[in-house]
C-alpha cells in the first residue's frame, strides 16, 4: 500500500501543547505528520499511554485504536456498564469500595462463593473466588489497607467449570473464535495454565459477540493460544484442517519464543488472525 511502518516507544513520546497548537517530539525531534497510528499499550503504562495516543487523536492522525476504545477494555467496570445498557448477557456486577452492607451485597450476586477483581488487571491477577462472606470481607479489607484500587464483586458462574469463549471481530463478522479451558484453576487465562483450542460459535454466542462489538469495545488485539512453539503450529495446522485459515485470513506464529536464541518454553507465543491477506501459514 505504499506506507512504511516504524516502531515508537511510547514512553519516548514527548506531548507538547500551545494555544492552538500540538506536537509529539521523539528523541528530541518533532515528528512528522504520520499517516495513522497502531497503539499497542502494556497495562502498566495505560494513563501516558492513552495521553499519547489522545495527543495523536487531537492532531487529525487516523488512530485505530481509539482511546475510549482503549480505555473501555482496560477498565472491566466500563465494560459492564456499556453491556447492562445495551441489554447485553453479563454476570451480576457491583461496584464498591467499602463492606459495609455486604451480606446484602453478596445477596444481590447470588451469593457465595462470588468473585472480587480489581476493576483493572491482566493475567487474571487480581481476580480472587471468595468461598463465604468473611472471606470476602477479609479479601476486601486486605486489598483496601495496602491501596485505593475499586474492587468488583461479580456472581461465580459455576456452571462454565474453568472455560470461557473469545471472540475476534471484524466489522460484523466473527473471524475467529476460540475456547479457553483451565483444568486447575477457575480463571481460564492461559498464563495461569489453560489451553486454547479453536471453536465454532453457535448462533447465540455468535450474535453477542458481535453485539458486544458494537457496543463500543473495538480493540485491534493479539491473544495467545499457545505457549510454546510446537503447540503453536499445532493450533495453525488445526485452523487450516478446520476451515479457520480461509483465503481471508492470514496466521502467523509470532513471539520471542519463535526465536531459537529464546528457547520454546521460556516466554508465550500468540498465534495471530487478521482478516487482511491471503493464508500464509507458518509451520
Amino acid at each position: 500500500m505504499g506506507h512504511r511502518a516504524v516502531f515508537l516507544n511510547l514512553l519516548k513520546c514527548v506531548l507538547y501543547t500551545e494555544s492552538d497548537r500540538l506536537a509529539v517530539y521523539y528523541g528530541g525531534k518533532k515528528l512528522a505528520k504520520l499517516d495513522a497510528i497502531l497503539p499497542r499499550i502494556g497495562a502498566n503504562v495505560t494513563n501516558y499511554g492513552l495521553a499519547v495516543v489522545r495527543q495523536f487523536e487531537e492532531m487529525s492522525t487516523p488512530v485505530v485504536n481509539s482511546s475510549r476504545s482503549i480505555l473501555l477494555s482496560r477498565d472491566k467496570f466500563s465494560t459492564m456498564q456499556l453491556f447492562a445498557k445495551r441489554g447485553i448477557p453479563i454476570p451480576k456486577t457491583l461496584l464498591l469500595r467499602t463492606v459495609d452492607g455486604i451480606d446484602k451485597h453478596i445477596q444481590l450476586v447470588n451469593g457465595t462463593p462470588c468473585i472480587l477483581k480489581t476493576t483493572m488487571g491482566t493475567q487474571g491477577i487480581g481476580v480472587m473466588l471468595a468461598e463465604s462472606t468473611e472471606a470476602a470481607q477479609s479479601i476486601l479489607e486486605t486489598v483496601w489497607g495496602l491501596s485505593d484500587r475499586e474492587m468488583q464483586m461479580q456472581a461465580f458462574v459455576g456452571e462454565t467449570k474453568g472455560k470461557d469463549l473469545r471472540a475476534l471481530v471484524v466489522g460484523d463478522e466473527v473471524v475467529a473464535a476460540m475456547e479457553r479451558v483451565s483444568t486447575a484453576d477457575f480463571r481460564s487465562n492461559i498464563h495461569r495454565g489453560a489451553m486454547g483450542r479453536l471453536i465454532h460459535l453457535d448462533d447465540e454466542q455468535y450474535e453477542v459477540a458481535i453485539r458486544a462489538a458494537r457496543a463500543g469495545k473495538h480493540v485491534l488485539v493479539e491473544k495467545p493460544m499457545a505457549t510454546t512453539v510446537s503447540n503453536a503450529r499445532e493450533v495453525v495446522a488445526a485452523a487450516k484442517r478446520t476451515g479457520f485459515a480461509s483465503s481471508r485470513r492470514d496466521w502467523s506464529i509470532t513471539g520471542p519464543a519463535a526465536s531459537p536464541s529464546y528457547g520454546q518454553s521460556t516466554r508465550i507465543v500468540a498465534v495471530n488472525v487478521l482478516a487482511l491477506a491471503p493464508s500464509r501459514l507458518a509451520g
